[in-house]
């Protein structure tokens, strides 16, 4: 089934854009840190693709030039 709203992201793959392991996010949710989610009611997450690249621009770090 194909979700209506195409820019929400599941844990997985929100962890997979940012490279991380999907217990991360889980662990950062938990510790009230990490970038922003939804939260569709009781058990499920999702990310909004704007808010993993505020938190990218936000958190990332820019390696010399």
């Amino acid at each position: 089934m194909q979700s209506l709203y195409p820019y929400l992201l599941t844990t997985d793959q929100a962890s997979d854009l940012l490279g991380l392991q999907p217990a991360t996010l889980k662990r950062w949710r938990v510790l009230g840190i990490g970038p922003k989610y939804v939260r569709l009611g009781r058990r499920s997450i999702r990310y909004r693709q704007s808010d993993l690249k505020a938190f990218i621009s936000l958190n990332g770090v820019e390696v010399g030039q």
